[in-house]
């Protein structure tokens, strides 16, 4: 799930509401991680192992979390066990830049565009940027803080999304370059 999606989805389940913050803590860390255990729930959270197997029996008491004897997965409101995926967009790196991404692309809107929000395939491509394409974290914050300055892409509403960044992004950056290099010879 995508930081978005799990805030929308946590936030607006009624059937949290009346849990503790260590159980809310909890149940957000299941549904971040593909795979979830006592150990790994008391690593991510500091709970020790004592709290985080109280915890996660009220839940599955409360049938909103389930477990196989081992891991433990989340229940859908109809009481089906959800499947569960990693969320990469829990990881602050991944968060960041698809953030920056769409303060530039809302920047970039013609007059009276509405504000495009993020969705879960943009942090999946921020992700294959840098883990497949092997593209640098500093590398694409960077583009993106000077995006709006590189000539033609920062004029123009081209890049609507992270699967758009990632599709042009050898453009994007060969125009980058070759704008600052460009400028910096002028300038001296």
């Amino acid at each position: 799930m995508s930081k978005v999606t799990v805030d929308d989805w946590f936030f607006s389940d009624s059937r949290f509401k009346n849990l503790i913050a260590e159980e809310r803590f909890t149940i957000l860390l299941i549904a971040s991680s593909g795979k979830s255990t006592i150990g790994t729930i008391s690593t991510r959270s500091g709970f020790v192992h004592g709290t985080v197997k109280i915890i996660t029996d009220r839940l599955v008491k409360e049938g909103l979390i389930s477990t196989d004897g081992e891991s433990f997965s989340m229940v859908e409101k109809s009481g089906k066990v959800a499947q569960t995926t990693t969320a990469v967009a829990l990881d602050d790196k991944y968060t960041r830049l698809v953030q920056m991404l769409y303060k530039v692309i809302n920047e970039t809107a013609p007059g009276g565009a509405k504000e495009v929000k993020p969705n879960t395939s943009d942090y999946k491509q921020i992700k294959l940027m840098v883990e497949k394409d092997n593209i640098a974290v500093e590398t694409i914050a960077g583009i993106l803080n000077i995006y709006t300055n590189i000539p033609f892409w920062g004029e123009k509403y081209i890049v609507q999304s992270a699967s758009g960044l990632r599709k042009h992004w050898l453009k994007i950056y060969q125009s980058a370059e070759k704008h600052y290099t460009k400028s910096r010879v002028e300038k001296i």
